[in-house]
């Protein structure tokens, strides 16, 4: 009975430990919930001193937003194997899904001092003091998250959070994106936030020389045009605007047939001929216009 039970337990921690792994944030639907929260009621029922079980189960009332019902089975979980990282690591998620950002920081407090590299504690430790205004020391959590298991997203995070802290901030939010993308090659989110921090910055001439390396390296050139040109005119270099957004029209009407009949291309256009006009007529760029790539 015993190797049974722990075949079992071995089992359902594997199965958190997988659903947590990327510690997951608003709670979601899954399909057939209550067929899976039924069956798993009836395991318990038949094996209540499993706390592999219950912590399964609190996972699948966390997912469906039942935050008191999956604290209730982190509870009985927790009584029955106090020493389990992964009952603290759920709560601390279930915490940060409801919006306890105190309580969901303490737990995952808690297995970082049972576990001092766990990236998953980390991240939601990160993710709870961030929205409880504590930038740096979220930025910090993040950056350790990124040591075991760098992801776009959590370098993306990090990003927005560093930034507003100053030109200091902003320049070490450039440096960790650049970071990325050295480790992971050149993800287009993380190349195009880093250009809207250095348009931020007013380092244009720096923002430029990233849109024209994703520009080589793109099939279509027409949106890269476009942003760059709309750096180039918030940089108050109006002739060099024109002549990049006019490089921009061309690429985009110059399509094969029919390509350039799709809705984003359209719009693509419209704005395009807009920022010529608006630079003929002499007036201010408006400082977000396609400023995002589509």
């Amino acid at each position: 009975m015993r190797t049974l039970f722990t075949s079992s337990r071995r089992a359902c921690l594997a199965f958190v430990i997988a659903a947590l792994a990327l510690c997951r944030g608003p709670a979601f639907a899954h399909d057939g919930v209550d067929e899976q929260l039924a069956a798993l009621s009836a395991r318990i029922a038949q094996s209540p001193s499993d706390p592999a079980l219950l912590v399964r189960r609190a996972d699948l009332y966390r997912a469906g937003g039942h935050w008191t019902e999956a604290l209730a089975d982190l509870d009985r979980a927790a009584t029955l194997d106090p020493s389990a990282t992964v009952t603290e690591l759920l709560r601390a998620q279930v915490h940060l899904d409801a919006g306890i950002w105190t309580e969901a920081s303490a737990a995952a407090t808690r297995v970082l001092a049972r576990q001092r590299n766990h990236q998953g504690a980390f991240l939601i430790r990160g993710r709870a003091r961030a929205r409880l205004g504590m930038a740096r020391e979220a930025a910090d959590d993040l950056t350790r998250a990124l040591d075991t298991r760098p992801l776009p997203d959590i370098y993306l995070e990090r990003a927005r959070l560093l930034a507003p802290l100053g030109r200091d901030g902003a320049a070490e939010a450039l440096a960790g994106l650049d970071a990325g993308i050295v480790r992971l090659g050149p993800v287009a989110t993380l190349e195009l936030e880093a250009i809207d921090i250095e348009v931020r910055l007013q380092r244009y001439d720096a923002a430029l020389q990233r849109v024209d390396r994703l520009a080589a390296q793109a099939v279509r050139k027409e949106s890269w045009h476009a942003r760059r040109a709309a750096i180039l005119e918030q940089a108050g270099r109006r002739s060099e605007a024109r002549i990049a957004y006019q490089a921009a029209l061309g690429a985009a009407t110059a399509n094969p047939r029919g390509a350039h009949q799709s809705r984003a291309s359209r719009a693509l256009i419209e704005e395009i001929r807009a920022s010529l006009a608006r630079l003929d007529g002499g007036t201010a760029a408006s400082p977000h216009v396609l400023t995002r790539n589509r």
